[in-house]
C-alpha cells in the first residue's frame, strides 16, 4: 500500500479535512474531507477557498501528490476554513459513494440529482464531457453535453472504466446547473 493510499484512509477515517496536492508541478492545493479512499480512487468532499462546499472530486489515487493534514501549515489552514465556514458548509454529504465504484455512484447521483458533471477520460488532462447524465447502465454512461453557457449539445456515450477523474457539483457545475435552468425552465 503506497503512503499516499494510507494517509488517504488514516484521514477517511478520522473525518478531518486535509490539504491535497495534486501530482502536478504548481504550488495550488486543494482542501476537503476524504470521503472514500481505494487504490484505485479518492473520493473528497471539497471545501473552497472562502469555507463553502465546492462539490465532489473523484480522482485517482495515483494523481495525488501529497496529502497533509498532520503539518503546522494543515492545522492552521483547517482552522482557517473553520472560521470561515458555517455548521451548514460542513453538511454530509446526503448521498452514500460506493468506494468500490466512485465513478458509477456519482454518475448515478448526478443522474437521480439531474446535475451536471465534469468527466475527464483516459488521463486526457482536461474535463473531456461536462453536462447530465442520461443513463448509467454498466461500464456504460451517457452524458448529454452542456457548454458553458447553459445550452444544451449533443449526447456522447464513455466506457465509465475509462473515466480517470471526475466533479460534481463544484462552483463550475452550480453555475452551469443555474444557466441551464434559466435557458430551458424559466427561458
Amino acid at each position: 500500500m503506497s503512503d499516499i493510499l494510507n494517509q488517504l484512509i488514516i484521514a477517511e477515517a478520522l473525518g478531518t479535512p486535509v490539504c491535497i496536492d495534486r501530482d502536478t508541478e504548481d504550488d495550488k492545493f486543494s482542501f476537503g474531507v476524504v470521503l472514500t479512499a481505494t487504490e484505485d480512487f479518492a473520493s473528497i468532499y471539497m471545501i473552497a477557498p472562502d469555507g463553502s462546499y465546492d462539490g465532489i472530486s473523484i480522482r485517482q489515487t495515483v494523481d495525488i501528490g501529497e496529502i497533509d493534514f498532520l503539518s503546522g501549515f494543515a492545522i492552521k489552514y483547517s482552522e482557517k476554513m473553520r472560521k470561515l465556514s458555517t455548521p451548514e458548509d460542513y453538511k454530509r454529504f446526503p448521498h452514500s459513494i460506493d468506494p468500490l465504484d466512485p465513478v458509477g455512484s456519482v454518475l448515478k447521483i448526478a443522474k437521480e440529482e439531474h446535475r451536471t458533471v465534469s468527466v475527464e477520460l483516459g488521463e486526457s488532462g482536461i474535463w473531456d464531457y461536462e453536462g447530465f447524465v442520461e443513463s448509467v447502465k454498466g461500464d456504460s454512461a451517457e452524458i448529454r453535453c452542456v457548454d458553458e453557457f447553459g445550452y444544451e449539445k449533443v449526447s456522447m456515450s464513455f466506457s465509465v472504466g475509462d473515466v480517470t477523474a471526475l466533479e460534481y457539483e463544484s462552483l463550475e457545475r452550480r453555475i452551469i446547473d443555474r444557466l441551464w435552468e434559466i435557458n430551458y425552465r424559466n427561458g
